[in-house]
């Protein structure tokens, strides 16, 4: 057993999941980073400054109707990350997140593109890993088959 100390890892752990999947974790805050959708989860936040502009978006739709999402992704990523960082709406919500992490909070982070490696997310995963925090890709583990049992009454 090792008593080396990681003091380059903060505190706190941030889960990275689909619609399908953000509630095999039990967390602290399960956060839902879309601009838009017609269902929010019980027990969710919808944190809107954490997706990609209105702009951003339908770049991201023009690029998806031509199917040359995937080779315009590298341009998304640098389009995103520019925008994040000059975005203070963003930089508030997540210094807030980047706190409550830092308190030792399980946070899980997800949205309803079922975009795989090509969602904002992973953007911003990249990014909180390269700051120090721990990331994690949420499994299924579930083996229910009634589909609304993420669903908290």
């Amino acid at each position: 057993m090792s008593n080396i100390i990681d003091f380059n890892v903060k505190r706190g752990k941030f889960y990275f999941g689909t619609f399908e999947n953000y509630f095999e974790v039990d967390a602290q805050l399960y956060i839902f980073a879309t601009t838009h959708s017609n269902t929010i989860p019980d027990g969710t936040l919808l944190v809107e400054q954490l997706a990609p502009s209105l702009d951003l978006l339908i770049q991201k739709k023009a690029w998806l109707d031509k199917g040359i999402f995937e080779e315009k992704f590298d341009k998304f990523r640098e389009m995103y990350l520019e925008e994040i960082y000059n975005r203070s709406d963003y930089q508030k919500a997540m210094n807030r997140i980047m706190e409550l992490a830092r308190e030792g909070k399980k946070i899980v982070l997800f949205d309803n593109c079922n975009l795989g490696e090509l969602c904002h997310l992973n953007i911003l995963k990249e990014e909180l890993n390269k700051e120090g925090y721990k990331v994690e890709d949420i499994k299924k583990k579930s083996t229910t088959d009634d589909p609304l049992s993420h669903i908290r009454w």
